[in-house]
């Protein structure tokens, strides 16, 4: 007795590591991939390495274009593996991403090497050059399609005549401790989100037009930059332009120094250009290292500039690049102490954001939320969560808050709820009436996050 107990265990276990990747593969499905090779002969450049091609892919639901490089001389199927785990997508992507790069490779007539098979995704692997062949195995009769998927999913798509019963017995044991399982389609959320476009020559033309307006008052003439200093702040955004050599490029301690000074000294109504640097200054390597400098001294620049925007009356352009300044911080590992020593004061900082009419301002609100909530759920932080949650949930409650804000909020409340350790508190602020009414949105989004959040109060 108690050895079948110890198998029936061992097996059970066994099949609810497969649970998660089969979850994916029925379940989800990746969101268009938008791009494909040029006509231009110069060969793109990622993350400072040359490729044949760079493709941008759209995962869709709010989430930034990733870049997915790729040689032709590159087996793609080694190639969707490594991007998939880079990105932290499920591996069932792995297939479509796999026949889009053969398509827009030009290598849509490569053979599939079909004597083996993937026991994730039940597909063959790619051999160039290579030919099909076939196994004499006994073969499953896929007349019902779940029994399939579950076959190929465990690597089960040919074997020998002598193993159909016990396969079966699997597949059932499978179907009825692991289907039970409630299918969570947009929780927990995995990685950070960043706002890395920006428009450069808008925001040196904007700086210019501040600093000559600050020329011609005799008031404020010596807050007025030199034309060195402004040589100097297009050097910067030049270096910030070239993310081809962000592994390379380097920053002088006086290029952060002039935009700290910018912060602390030129009007309020005139520092969004400055911060909106500082936003993209932080996605660059050699930039956030420089500004830490700053940050780690006695004087924290970062929390002073943080703490001047949200002045009364706080202006709408300095609260969007103040907001997203912190958004992009958590994308460098290195910020993250920083992030969560300085929580409460950033979050109570910006908490009248949520309300903004401003859209822009609280998909930028909303997003830190969520970047927090990940973060604080890596870091265990019981009082942190709880304080995220209470702000997510305030933004799902507004009623006039956009689309993509309440999506981004709704997905950092269940991802608490999932994997953080706030769940009982979430369920006394009657989180249970917030995933109704969001489960009768009609941006179907909404209604599917809304569900996943339903599925976790039971």
């Amino acid at each position: 007795m108690l050895l079948f107990s110890c198998y029936f265990l061992n097996f059970i276990s066994f099949y609810c590591h497969i649970a998660h990747v089969l979850l994916f593969i029925i379940h989800f499905q990746i969101g268009e991939v938008v791009d494909g090779p040029g006509d231009d002969i110069k060969r793109p450049v990622f993350d400072g390495i040359e490729y044949d091609y760079v493709f941008d892919v759209d995962i869709g639901d709010g989430e930034p274009i990733r870049k997915l490089p790729y040689n032709r001389s590159d087996n793609p199927y080694l190639t969707a593996d490594t991007w998939l785990l880079k990105e932290n997508l499920p591996l069932a992507y792995r297939q479509q991403i796999v026949e889009f790069i053969l398509q827009n490779s030009g290598q849509g007539g490569a053979a599939l090497d079909s004597s083996f098979r993937d026991p994730y995704t039940g597909s063959n692997a790619y051999i160039p050059g290579g030919s099909s062949s076939m196994s004499g195995m006994y073969t499953l009769n896929c007349k019902n399609n779940l029994i399939c998927i579950l076959a190929f999913a465990l690597g089960f798509s040919q074997f020998d005549k002598a193993w159909p019963g016990f396969i079966t017995f699997h597949l059932l044991v499978y179907a009825t401790v692991v289907l039970a399982k409630p299918i969570l389609k947009h929780i927990p959320k995995k990685g950070m989100l960043v706002f890395d476009v920006a428009q450069f020559e808008g925001i040196l033309k904007k700086l210019t037009e501040f600093n000559n307006s600050l020329l011609s008052d005799s008031d404020k003439k010596n807050l007025s930059l030199s034309e060195l200093e402004i040589s100097r702040l297009s050097a910067v955004i030049k270096i910030l332009k070239d993310t081809s050599h962000y592994h390379t490029s380097k920053f002088a301690d006086a290029d952060i120094a002039l935009l700290l000074k910018l912060l602390k000294s030129w009007p309020l109504a005139m520092i969004f250009p400055v911060i909106d640097i500082l936003r993209m200054l932080v996605l660059h390597p050699d930039g956030v290292t420089v500004l830490l400098k700053h940050v780690e001294d006695e004087n924290d620049t970062l929390m002073e500039m943080i703490k001047r925007v949200a002045t009364n009356p706080p202006l709408s352009p300095n609260l969007l690049t103040g907001t997203r300044v912190v958004t992009n911080l958590f994308k460098n590992s290195r910020c993250h102490y920083w992030l969560q020593k300085h929580r409460s004061e950033i979050l109570d900082a910006f908490s009248s954001c949520y309300s903004s009419p401003n859209k822009n301002l609280q998909l930028s609100y909303a997003t830190m939320i969520l970047n927090y909530a990940v973060l604080l759920i890596e870091r265990k932080d019981h009082e942190g969560q709880s304080q995220v949650l209470s702000a997510a949930l305030e933004i799902v409650e507004e009623e006039n808050i956009e689309v993509d804000s309440k999506f981004r909020a709704l997905v950092a409340i269940g991802s608490l709820m999932l994997d953080g350790l706030v769940k009982r508190i979430a369920l006394d602020f009657d989180v249970e009436n917030v995933a109704k009414t969001a489960m009768a949105s009609k941006e179907a989004k909404i209604a599917e996050v809304g569900a996943d959040i339903e599925s976790l109060t039971k």
